[in-house]
């Protein structure tokens, strides 16, 4: 008993330098100011985050996207960026290592044939990592087990994967949700639907944030 007491003495006062230490850093941490959102998700400081020009992204493909749909992926890269008047993607080629999606530096676009259970009406999802308001790394996942897709020929029961990546690659740049209609960053994309062009909506977002 002794000893423990002794032990749990110890650390009070170590417990105490390690707050005063954080105190310290937060006190010295750059202050932002409040930004408005012009639809991008914002830090806690609500600043909107974003790449900050730090573009074009570097992103690889996983070799887990079937090569016949690989096109669409650039095809709606190519939207943004004829949209914009930026490049704002570069596809450094097939990203051939069997690890998952997870923070490791990489950007990466993932075809998932196994999905969480629980979120099955997700046809995809897009996590972006930041730092203060800068994004760092971003990865794709696509839901390849509950969702099939179309390239070309529309096929009633599937989803257009160009319009899918569209929305996606919105939300890599930092954009949030945006229910007004026509905006490739409306919630839902329904079965055969075609949403691939980006509409003024997501345009002066981005000069809001990009230009």
């Amino acid at each position: 008993m002794k000893n423990e007491a002794s032990e749990v003495s110890n650390r009070k006062p170590r417990k105490l330098w390690w707050i005063a230490i954080l105190g310290f850093l937060a006190a010295c941490a750059p202050k932002l100011e409040p930004e408005s959102s012009c639809n991008f998700v914002q830090n806690s400081q609500e600043q909107r985050v974003s790449w900050k020009g730090n573009v074009p992204i570097e992103f690889k493909v996983h070799k887990s996207v079937p090569v016949e749909y690989r096109g669409a992926i650039y095809l709606a890269a190519a939207a943004w960026e004829l949209r914009t008047g930026q490049r704002l993607f570069e596809f450094k080629g097939i990203d051939y290592s069997d690890k998952p999606a997870k923070k490791d530096g990489s950007n990466v676009i993932y075809w998932l044939e196994e999905w969480d259970s629980s979120k099955e009406s997700e046809q995809a999802r897009t996590t972006i990592y930041w730092k203060l308001d800068r994004i760092e790394e971003a990865d794709l996942r696509i839901n390849a087990e509950n969702f099939t897709y179309f390239t070309d020929e529309i096929d009633a029961g599937t989803v257009h994967l160009k319009s899918l990546v569209v929305h996606e690659l919105g939300h890599v740049l930092g954009l949030k949700h945006n229910e007004k209609e026509g905006s490739v960053m409306n919630s839902i994309l329904a079965n055969f639907a075609l949403r691939d062009e980006i509409s003024d909506h997501e345009l002066d977002s981005f000069k809001c944030e990009y230009f």
